[in-house]
């Protein structure tokens, strides 16, 4: 769940209003993918990470099933795999 903030009559950010659910699955975390994720997750939104082996914090692309029912959940989804060398 992440909370929208609210907009004062000057326009400025100010506290927090209701709250929305945010998922995000990334697809390949590198450098900037992760420190987007690390951003988002402090702004209390559920980062889900898939890469092409299995890390402590991160889904194998290899479990289908896995991912498959991340997809499903995941309100965004970023794509940040890098090209084959």
């Amino acid at each position: 769940t992440i909370l929208r903030p609210v907009q004062t009559q000057a326009g400025a950010r100010d506290r927090l209003s209701a709250p929305v659910i945010a998922d995000l699955l990334i697809f390949g975390p590198g450098y900037t993918a992760t420190r987007l994720a690390n951003r988002l997750a402090a702004d209390s939104w559920r980062v889900t990470r898939v890469r092409r082996s299995a890390v402590e914090g991160a889904l194998s692309f290899d479990d289908e099933s896995v991912v498959r029912r991340a997809i499903a959940s995941a309100s965004h989804i970023l794509s940040s795999v890098p090209p084959d060398d």
